[in-house]
């Protein structure tokens, strides 16, 4: 009980660390100033957009917490984590489809190269190793659970232990279709945010900085949907195993009171910790703006060429 209690404060600490250490600079970028006109502008609209998936994050939260006495409540928990995250793709997605909105029928653009940030890579990598571990996650609990699907099962010449809840067979397919709806949308959300018009000629820095702060915002909800996901199935089946085994070894502990099982748990105590810390990262990546916006007095990248374009988009 103690060694919990002490578990749970280092979480809370660890937390309140990452949501400082997060937050600080975030408002830092925001007090900024110095900054051009069009700067201005695409700060103000990313944090409308930011603040538009924050609350559609919120909104889904509350409906999985309005949905917990229905029948679907394993559903909603097992699938809540991933269809949060594609709201806030979704809501982003949408952002970049109303600014900018360049009028007139002739659009032009610097003829550079647009390449991803070190923000916005570091947030796919996060997604994708999140989504692997996910996937390697149902498999194991797919191959490890009851004939029903919602337990854990340990089984021996004599007996059987079970124990849940589980994310076993009965919810895989639910949960690999949560995650594949994120990874279409965050597939269409680059895309969008690749195709929509530049901010015009003599600010590439601003529209690089803008385009940045977009795709941190789609791969935003991606890695927290990834990372949450994963810290829910990895503690989840934590927990179960390690209450079939403290079963097993009180039915036949001639079994399961040996070494090599002992050896088990603090593998699982790992596990767990590593769990915990994998729900931190997805707060901290919750929380994680994008670049900031250029000053006024950086100089601009001069465009090696301007190609004007009758009706299309840069």
């Amino acid at each position: 009980m103690f060694a919990s209690r002490w578990l749970d404060f280092l979480v809370l600490i660890a937390i309140a660390v990452v949501l400082f250490g997060t937050l600080g600079p975030l408002f830092r970028g925001l007090r900024a100033s110095g900054l051009s006109a069009a700067a201005a502008t695409a700060r103000r609209r990313a944090i409308a957009a930011s603040a538009a998936t924050g609350v559609a994050a919120i909104g889904a939260i509350a409906l999985t917490l309005a949905l917990t006495g229905s029948g679907y409540f394993a559903f909603v928990v097992a699938t809540g984590p991933a269809l949060t995250g594609a709201a806030m793709i979704a809501v982003a997605t949408v952002a970049e489809r109303t600014w900018p909105r360049p009028s007139g029928q002739v659009r032009s653009a610097a003829l550079r190269t647009r390449r991803a940030g070190s923000g916005s890579i570091a947030m796919s990598r996060m997604a994708i190793v999140g989504g692997v571990a996910s996937v390697m996650l149902l498999i194991f609990a797919a191959l490890t659970d009851e004939p029903g699907g919602v337990g854990a099962q340990l089984t021996w010449d004599s007996g059987k232990a079970t124990a849940g809840p589980y994310p076993g067979s009965h919810y895989t397919w639910a949960v690999l279709g949560a995650l594949a709806l994120v990874c279409g949308l965050t597939l269409l959300g680059l895309r969008v945010v690749d195709a929509r018009p530049a901010l015009g000629v003599g600010l590439e820095l601003e529209d690089e900085a803008a385009r940045e702060a977009s795709r941190v915002r789609i791969l935003r909800g991606s890695a927290f949907a990834m990372l949450i996901t994963t810290a829910g199935l990895l503690m989840s089946v934590v927990l179960s195993w390690a209450k079939v085994l403290e079963s097993a070894q009180m039915d036949a502990p001639q079994a399961f009171d040996t070494v090599g099982w002992r050896l088990v748990q603090p593998l699982g105590v790992f596990a767990y910790v590593l769990g915990a810390a994998v729900a931190i990262l997805a707060i901290k990546v919750f929380l994680t703006p994008g670049p900031p916006m250029p000053t006024a007095d950086q100089t601009p990248v001069s465009p090696a060429a301007v190609t004007p374009s009758r009706g299309a988009a840069a």
